[in-house]
């Protein structure tokens, strides 16, 4: 299940606790068109939002989940024959580390089944070292 009540209760917040049919599929399509193309870019409604938007750090989470439960395969010159993707294997950027922070946070919380996935800044440290 996804979502959080009490996220879901803070000023600001502007998208459903828990997703509907709709967001599901439009996670699908992002992942779609990401393995035809190589890239994908999901933007949501817009809106003035603050630093930490929840609903934006929680699409990304579905997404990485959807790639998981669809058992995406990656391939590349080390495996040719392709890798089913794992929580290792995804690394989310964020601008801010406090933004970085919030998505911990929620996968600590909220998606057990994440554990595993890189959240951090293009700025930090460990990104700059890999």
């Amino acid at each position: 299940m996804f979502g959080s009540v009490a996220l879901a209760e803070q000023p600001g917040w502007r998208g459903r606790p828990y997703p509907s049919a709709a967001a599901a599929r439009a996670g699908d399509e992002v992942i779609e068109h990401a393995a035809q193309t190589g890239w994908a870019l999901f933007e949501l409604p817009a809106r003035i939002t603050g630093q930490h938007d929840i609903e934006a750090f929680q699409t990304v989470l579905r997404i990485a989940e959807r790639l998981l439960a669809r058992r995406a395969t990656t391939t590349c010159e080390e495996n040719p024959e392709g890798h089913v993707l794992q929580p290792g294997d995804i690394a989310i950027g964020t601008a801010h580390r406090s933004q970085a922070h919030h998505i911990r946070a929620l996968l600590a919380c909220q998606y057990p089944q994440l554990h595993g996935v890189t959240v951090d800044t293009a700025n930090s440290k460990a990104a700059n070292s890999a």
